[in-house]
């Protein structure tokens, strides 16, 4: 059976369709995941330090204001509404205890880019991993 780079960076423990794993492993590949890890966590904080000091301390254009109110009221913002945005922003203006309802969606905001971006950048080092194998 053959084992590719994909499945050997991706799924360290586990066989898929018809891979087998290999049965040695070099370090390079077992140093991977917390090598993955890392570079991940340091663009999330990285990242939130920067939005989190740059973001709008109160409502800017657009929807801002709809989310913001309805942070504030456990409502939901117009018609489509994004409700789950919209009950996960209430628990976090609520929780976080911030004067503000803007500041605090604003806030969130910041916080779900940066998980999108360390999620961007460990998907870009696996599909690396596995273009480039060595």
């Amino acid at each position: 059976m053959k084992t590719d780079a994909w499945t050997a960076s991706v799924a360290p423990g586990a066989a898929v369709a018809g891979v087998a794993r290999a049965s040695s492993r070099s370090a390079e590949q077992a140093l991977a995941w917390p090598y993955l890890f890392a570079v991940a966590s340091f663009v999330f904080f990285v990242s939130l330090a920067l939005l989190w000091f740059n973001a709008a301390p109160t409502v800017s254009y657009h929807d801002s204001g709809e989310f913001a109110l309805a942070a504030a009221t456990a409502g939901i913002p117009h018609p489509p509404g994004a409700p789950s945005y919209a009950m996960i922003a209430a628990a976090f203006v609520r929780l976080g205890g911030f004067a503000d309802a803007a500041r605090g969606t604003n806030l969130l905001s910041g916080l779900f880019a940066a998980f999108s971006y360390a999620m961007l950048c460990m998907l870009v080092q696996i599909w690396a991993s596995a273009l480039f194998p060595d």
